[in-house]
């Protein structure tokens, strides 16, 4: 049998980075989109940047209309991973099947955590995913992940999104109630996995200092050198 060869059909090569492409429409998108003298991709209409140029077309699919890359041949529908729509839509099998149940998923990671449901009590399985979970309304909850669908929508700019607890966070941003704030320097944000993030730009400096002696840390965890005292 002839081995497929992955790179048949890139024939557009960005003269920046390497990077290959199908069509040369999404080559001239992404050289459009290298951020000039540094690392990284811009979006073309706003400022929203990333070192992953992916997320950055996806940004410009989903917020500026730019047209998506892949066109499925059964039913025209426009989008950026066209094998998950074939998958999700016209019921076309995954590559990687479970040997008990027959579910298939497209990424072995997903088959991984689907294999969980046969050992232990999550009986309740996202037919998309494969990902088990003890209740019924979790797994409800979960699927929300897998629909385009932005029911939650501010009424003051139009942001919109999945769940309810996301435009609940953003509307912070409106009434300017930054309640997390890093306890080392002036940062504050709405988001408490934001602070969480920034507080990691401290950790050279060490401003954690451990209650029984002057050894001080780059984060909240000390257990390991709490550990090794008492050894």
């Amino acid at each position: 049998m002839r081995k497929r060869n992955p790179q048949r059909g890139l024939r557009h090569s960005c003269n920046i980075c390497g990077l290959k492409f199908c069509r040369e429409e999404e080559q001239k998108l992404h050289m459009q989109c290298h951020c000039e003298g540094e690392e990284g991709f811009k979006c073309i209409h706003c400022e929203e940047r990333s070192k992953d140029w992916r997320r950055v077309y996806r940004h410009m699919f989903r917020a500026h209309d730019v047209p998506a890359p892949y066109v499925c041949k059964d039913c025209g529908f426009k989008c950026m991973k066209v094998f998950r729509h074939m998958y999700r839509e016209h019921n076309i099998q995954g590559p990687h099947v479970c040997v008990i149940c027959g579910f298939n998923s497209l990424k072995r990671g997903d088959l991984n955590r689907h294999m969980s449901v046969h050992t232990a009590d999550k009986p309740f399985v996202c037919e998309i995913c494969g990902k088990g979970f003890k209740h019924k309304r979790n797994k409800e909850k979960h699927q929300i992940v897998h629909t385009d669908e932005k029911r939650f929508m501010c009424d003051v700019c139009g942001f919109a999104t999945r769940r309810k607890a996301g435009l609940e966070l953003h509307m912070r941003t409106h009434k300017g109630d930054k309640r997390f704030k890093c306890e080392f320097c002036d940062y504050a944000t709405v988001d408490r996995s934001c602070l969480r993030r920034h507080r990691w730009r401290h950790k050279d400096e060490n401003p954690y200092k451990c209650n029984w002696c002057d050894y001080r840390y780059g984060h909240t965890n000390l257990t390991c050198w709490l550990m090794d005292l008492d050894g």
